[in-house]
């Protein structure tokens, strides 16, 4: 069966709700009447409202693997069978290893900002504290000082 190539609202819907709900890109386009993923990457970047609309399904992505990741845990834990355990973990560790990388403010224990030029610094703190205006007016810190040529 030919894989559709053309984007229409409807499809874009139907493939970000199933990544909203957790799916993987990968799972969604292997089912029938899917485009396959570099179809996917070259509407999310041709396409501006598909841009957003996948954007926002990978954050909620992350929502449903935190959730899924919490679910397993409490399974395990009230399993009580040694052997379900450690599978368990390393099912959960990814979860929240992939939640953090893609909804790095909400699900990641650290973020860590570098700057190379004549002299490396490197800053390693917990930022989780800060407000959306503290971090952005961190990130425009850094962005200018990138942009900064190095001083003798």
């Amino acid at each position: 069966m030919a894989r559709p190539s053309k984007y229409t609202v409807k499809l874009g819907l139907a493939i970000c709700e199933r990544i909203a709900s957790g799916e993987t890109l990968a799972n969604v386009c292997a089912g029938p009447n899917m485009p396959n993923r570099v179809t996917v990457y070259r509407w999310v970047v041709g396409d501006e409202k598909f841009c957003n609309l996948y954007t926002r399904a990978r954050e909620q992505c992350a929502d449903a693997w935190f959730d899924e990741a919490l679910r397993v845990s409490e399974a395990a834990d009230s399993n009580g069978d040694p052997k379900f355990v450690p599978g368990s973990r390393l099912y959960v560790d990814t979860l929240k290893w992939a939640a953090a990388k893609l909804r790095p403010r909400s699900y990641s224990d650290k973020l860590q900002l570098e700057h190379s030029g004549s002299q490396t610094v490197t800053m390693k703190t917990d930022l989780s504290a800060l407000s959306d205006e503290e971090l952005e007016a961190l990130e425009r810190i850094h962005a200018k000082l990138a942009d900064t040529p190095p001083t003798e």
